[in-house]
């Protein structure tokens, strides 16, 4: 995508052939704003994981949300109060971490300081590693394409927002399946559970 506004072109008239050249200059090419990573996000092993995981999700969503809210300064701006919502739902999910963590704390306490052990052992989530990478992968390719589109103009906010909501649901829907764990799809659910406020 090349940005008319910020074009740096560089004009040559040959007199004799009354042709004019047009050479773009490299840097002002732009390519999509929004690329997703490569880096493979860690298998969760607890609950406490995916609730990280849900954290650090809210907080890459926020960012694009901000971005956007950037980019429509001086408009009535409808990322605004999307990114809000994005900080009451990253709110919320670190509230349920603390109270997973202060039942953690809890049967520590009560049962004598015994070690806790993940669910899910450091071998299970190596093999379950490739999925994970998968899924997030998926969720991160369709997210930069929901962006982009909005950024072009061809995705209005709130259906912007409607359609990030579903990939994230479908994202921890899939990974949920993947857990064996009671605690792990609980966490799950109320990622989804969370995405309604």
């Amino acid at each position: 995508m090349i940005d008319v506004k910020e074009l740096q072109m560089v004009t040559t008239n040959d007199s004799k052939t009354k042709k004019i050249q047009l050479t773009v200059k490299p840097d002002s090419i732009r390519m999509p704003k929004y690329q997703s990573k490569k880096a493979p996000v860690v298998c969760p092993r607890s609950a406490e994981d995916v609730y990280a995981l849900g954290i650090s999700l809210q907080k890459y969503i926020s960012s694009l949300y901000v971005e956007l809210a950037e980019m429509n300064k001086g408009r009535k701006n409808p990322y605004t109060n999307m990114v809000l919502k994005q900080l009451v739902i990253k709110r919320k999910l670190e509230e349920l971490s603390r109270e997973n963590l202060n039942g953690l704390l809890a049967y520590f306490y009560n049962n004598g300081g015994p070690i806790i052990e993940p669910p899910v052992s450091e071998q299970l989530a190596a093999e379950i590693q490739p999925s994970v990478n998968s899924i997030v992968s998926g969720f991160l390719t369709q997210a930069n394409l929901l962006i982009n589109r909005a950024v072009e103009g061809d995705l209005k906010a709130d259906d912007l927002e409607t359609e990030i909501d579903d990939q994230v649901m479908s994202m921890y829907t899939a990974m949920g399946r993947i857990f064996q764990n009671d605690d792990m799809q609980k966490a799950f659910e109320q990622l989804i559970n969370v995405r309604g406020i």
